[in-house]
């Protein structure tokens, strides 16, 4: 009975000790353990536990600067229930938002805030200008992910000030909003201007994995040369200055088409 109360007390303070440290255990060991999982990140400068930590400095696996980022994970992750608040900061970006994660592949975000300059987006191969500027709010109230589609989806976002400098001249747009909802897959998009703006705006988008259509007409209020010619570069103008683009494509309807 001696050796038996000898082992019991053992294994108690054994576990009682791995307990404190997974309680207590500083962000760098997790962030050295999680190491292979990051997919060539690396998170520089860590300090904290892992249950409230930060990162001085994150980098891309291609090397490119993230930022610093801070975050609150509940400890009742240690009971599978993962729920994660993050904060992002670098030079005119700042990004926070709680995730939820409900299984391995689907995750609730929530509370969502993203203030960003709108030259973050430049190079992207949909973007005709060679420097895009003002300042993007992006709010998402919630947003339930599945692998990397959003299968629900509640947000807005809003283009201040918008410009593009294209071939030395600065194109000026306005401001513009868009609304985002989803249910079951399919997100559908809305898009406006605050009605004083140099372009007119007003656009209507649906997507989903297997299809996606939309439709977007662009008008200038004024009789600016250069707005003009920047718009006429993404097709006919109208001859009021107006410009109307549609289209649509994706498995729904390729295989539509094939049924005909």
């Amino acid at each position: 009975m001696k050796i038996l109360r000898i082992m019991v007390m053992g294994v108690a303070a054994l576990v009682l000790a791995l307990a404190l440290l997974v309680w207590f255990m500083p962000a760098r060991w997790a962030v050295a353990a999680l190491g292979p999982r990051l997919h060539g990140m690396r998170l520089e400068q860590v300090d904290g536990l892992v249950w409230h930590g930060r990162a001085g400095r994150v980098l891309s696996a291609d090397g490119i600067d993230i930022g610093q980022v801070q975050w609150t994970l509940s400890r009742r992750a240690l009971l599978g229930d993962v729920r994660l608040q993050l904060a992002l900061q670098k030079p005119g970006v700042t990004f926070d938002g709680t995730l939820h994660r409900l299984a391995a592949s689907v995750v609730d975000w929530s509370h969502v805030r993203l203030q960003a300059d709108a030259a973050l987006f430049d190079g992207l191969p949909w973007v005709r200008g060679n420097s895009l500027h003002g300042r993007l709010n992006v709010h998402i109230v919630d947003a339930r992910v599945q692998g990397i589609w959003p299968m629900q989806l509640d947000a807005d976002a809003q283009w201040q000030n918008a410009s593009v400098d294209e071939n030395g001249r600065r194109v000026m747009l306005g401001n513009f909003h868009l609304r985002a909802q989803g249910n079951g897959g399919v997100i559908q998009l809305e898009l406006g201007d605050d009605g004083t703006g140099p372009l007119q705006a007003t656009g209507h988008a649906s997507l989903s994995p297997l299809s996606w259509r939309y439709t977007l007409v662009l008008k200038p209020r004024t009789n600016d040369p250069v707005l003009r010619q920047w718009l006429a570069g993404f097709g006919k103008l109208a001859p009021d200055g107006s410009l109307q683009l549609h289209g649509s494509g994706g498995l729904a309807r390729l295989t539509s088409r094939m049924e005909q």
